[in-house]
């Protein structure tokens, strides 16, 4: 038996306002990041056509430790690539009707956000293998004097430029879990 205190609470609780999804921003939402989508998987293909020149057309010979740090770049590069695709099929594959359009968007939200994390920490492992790249060849002699400034100067500026990669990329990871969370929520109190 509900006390009067109860009734209230519960008359108070029913009479809150639900939000509504809006059908219609969600589908512009979904088409939104169906073309960015796709336009990023261009580019993701498009930045592994310097490596397979490098790796297939280039002066470097073989065997030498410039040779091995691009095989292993060119293949890093490719495991990179294909996770990102595989994180993206969502919007790049999609089905039609509304209700798939609400659960894509929450399922690529959410690998929107993998896909920012995987960006962010890509962004200090390349600063590491350029470095460690460029510290073998100095040690091991494979790097004439006359480098040395200019690869400090490389390596600098690959570090500033991957400190704010990193920085854009922890913005967008936050950005698009709060962007899941309010989805989320908007879903857990709409009625569809």
């Amino acid at each position: 038996m509900m006390n009067d205190f109860d009734k209230d609470l519960n008359d108070l609780w029913q009479s809150q306002p639900v939000s509504k999804i809006d059908i219609n921003q969600v589908k512009k939402r979904w088409r939104t990041f169906q073309f960015r989508h796709r336009l990023y998987l261009t580019l993701d293909f498009l930045c592994l056509v310097p490596l397979i020149y490098l790796l297939f057309w280039s002066p470097i010979r073989t065997n030498s430790p410039e040779w091995y740090f691009l095989i292993a770049i060119g293949f890093a590069a490719v495991v990179y690539t294909i996770y990102l695709t595989w994180l993206r099929r969502l919007s790049l594959f999609s089905g039609k009707s509304t209700r798939d359009h609400l659960h894509l968007l929450r399922n690529q939200l959410a690998n929107n956000v993998r896909i920012a994390q995987v960006s962010k920490h890509s962004a200090w492992v390349v600063q590491l293998a350029l470095t460690a790249f460029y510290l073998t060849l100095y040690i091991n002699g494979g790097l004439p004097a006359a480098k040395h400034i200019p690869v400090v100067i490389a390596i600098g500026g690959a570090g500033i430029a991957n400190l704010l990669f990193y920085l854009w990329a922890a913005r967008r990871q936050r950005r698009f879990a709060r962007e899941l969370e309010q989805l989320q929520i908007q879903i857990d109190t709409s009625e569809l």
